[in-house]
């Protein structure tokens, strides 16, 4: 497994996400409204909320003719820079068939290495 993150380019990655997301919320809450590729696509931009934010996702296998391979899970980022910017806000989903096998742990120490790199001093989080 490597952690990388999303530069906004690759599509493959966002189609992976959202297959993550689906299998999640299909695992978690099959009543729930399901989250359209475009709308995540808007979400992991961050240009809805205007909030700078990072993307960053868990790859399994390795990639075939340049794309992402395999996404086990993922994790969103937000990093306020006008108000309450000693905090980042974390959304981490793992794909269902991966949990309980270090995803999820794995991207939640990054994911606080990176708000300590940006000198945050509270996580706050949700996880699916």
């Amino acid at each position: 497994m490597r952690i990388e993150q999303w530069d906004g380019a690759d599509p493959g990655v966002v189609r992976g996400c959202h297959e993550v997301v689906r299998a999640a919320r299909q695992a978690d809450d099959p009543d729930g409204a399901p989250v359209s590729e475009r709308r995540l696509r808007v979400m992991l931009e961050g240009t809805r909320a205007g909030i700078p934010n990072e993307v960053w996702f868990a790859a399994g296998e390795e990639p075939e003719a340049g794309g992402p391979g395999t996404i086990l899970g993922s994790y969103r980022l937000r990093l306020p820079d006008l108000e309450d910017t000693g905090r980042a806000f974390l959304h981490l989903v793992v794909h269902p068939e991966h949990r309980r096998r270090g995803v999820g742990t794995a991207l939640l120490r990054h994911a606080a290495q990176r708000a300590r790199r940006h000198e945050r001093t509270l996580l706050a989080s949700e996880a699916m």
